[in-house]
C-alpha cells in the first residue's frame, strides 16, 4: 500500500496559488485522522485502544474557550512568474545529517557559539540555503532577498495546549527574512528558527496571524520559501488498514514553487523531501556542493 498527499487544486491556469497556510502544508490532521481511521478498520471493538486516537475538531476545542486558531476565509493569491517549476525527491541520510551536525558543531566551537540543533532544524536550514543560493546562480550572481517561511505546529505551543489528535488549520509561521547569502549561514538561520519559535510558545491566539504575516511580505520584493515537515508522524506503524503497513508515504506532487515538504524516510533511516523549484533553480540547486555532500537524489 502506498499513501499519497494530493498537491492543492489551483484556481486557474496561471497557477496562483492560494494562501499556503490553506492548504496541503497542514499535514497534521491529514495524518492524525487516517491513523484513526486505520486502528479504527483493524480494532473496531477496542474503545480502550481507540479513545485516545480520536479525532478532536477544532470547534469543539473551543466551545469553552474563545476562538483561537481558525483564521478568516480570507484568500491570498500569489502570483508566480511563467516558468515551469518541477518536483524532485531529495533524500538525507541520518548518517549524512550527523556529520552535518558534527561539522556545524565544530565551527560553533571556533566561533565560541553554543547552540543545540535538532535533524529537522539542519535540514530545513540546508535546504533554504541551497535554494537561495541557486536562485542567485540564476540570477547572474546576484542575491534575490528572501525569506524561509516555517510551519510549526502549535499544537503543543499552544496555551493551553491543544491534543495531538486536534483537526484544524494548527499551525503557525515562522519566517526568516535573509538580504545576503551569508545571513544563510546554518547557525544562524537556526539561531533564528529557535528565537522565532521560542516567540510562539504560549500564544493565546492564532487569529489572524498567519494572514498579517503573508500580507506584510506580499508587498515586498522578498522571495518567500516555504518549508513543512511531518517527521515523527506515524505514517507506516500506525497506518494499516487491516492489509499490510505502507511500502511508502509521499507527496504527490506539489502545486506551488519554492516549497519542499519533510517526512521520513519508510525505512526510518533519514528524511525524505519533496522539492519544488522552477526549472534553472532546479539544475542549480542539484549541483549544489553542499547538498551532494550530504543528500541523495
Amino acid at each position: 500500500m502506498m499513501i499519497g498527499f494530493p498537491r492543492p487544486i489551483e484556481d486557474d491556469e496561471d497557477m496562483k496559488a492560494r494562501a499556503w497556510t490553506r492548504w496541503a502544508h497542514e499535514y497534521g490532521s491529514r495524518v492524525s485522522f487516517p491513523s484513526y481511521w486505520a486502528n479504527l478498520c483493524r480494532n473496531p471493538d477496542n474503545e480502550e485502544k481507540l479513545v485516545h486516537l480520536s479525532p478532536t475538531f477544532l470547534h469543539e476545542l473551543q466551545q469553552s474557550s474563545p476562538p483561537s486558531c481558525n483564521d478568516d476565509l480570507t484568500v491570498i493569491e500569489y502570483s508566480h512568474p511563467e516558468k515551469f517549476w518541477i518536483t524532485k525527491e531529495i533524500v538525507f541520510p541520518h548518517s549524512k545529517i550527523a556529520k552535518l551536525k558534527v561539522e556545524v558543531e565544530m565551527q560553533d566551537r571556533q566561533d565560541g557559539v553554543n547552540q543545540s540543533y535538532t535533524r529537522n532544524e539542519l535540514v530545513t536550514a540546508l535546504l533554504y540555503r541551497c535554494a537561495v543560493g541557486a536562485a542567485t546562480a540564476s540570477n547572474s550572481g546576484a542575491y534575490t532577498k528572501s525569506v524561509l517561511m516555517r510551519a510549526v505546529n502549535m499544537r503543543p505551543l499552544i496555551d493551553p495546549p491543544f491534543p495531538k489528535t486536534s483537526v484544524g488549520n494548527l499551525i503557525a509561521l515562522n519566517d526568516v527574512p535573509t538580504y545576503t547569502l551569508n545571513e544563510t549561514r546554518l547557525s544562524t538561520l537556526i539561531a533564528q528558527m529557535k528565537k522565532g519559535k521560542m516567540q510562539l510558545r504560549g500564544s493565546k491566539s492564532l487569529v489572524g496571524k498567519n494572514l498579517a504575516l503573508m500580507l506584510k511580505y506580499a508587498n515586498t520584493d522578498q522571495k518567500p520559501y516555504f518549508v513543512s515537515r511531518i517527521c515523527n508522524f506515524p505514517l507506516y506503524d500506525e497506518m494499516d488498514f487491516g492489509w499490510g503497513k505502507p511500502v511508502k508515504a509521499s507527496v504527490v506532487d506539489i502545486g506551488v514553487s519554492n516549497t519542499a515538504v519533510m517526512m521520513d524516510t519508510p525505512s526510518g533511516d533519514g528524511i525524505n523531501t519533496p522539492v519544488a523549484l522552477e526549472e534553472q533553480d532546479m539544475k542549480n540547486f542539484l549541483a549544489d556542493k553542499d547538498l551532494l555532500a550530504y543528500a541523495s537524489f
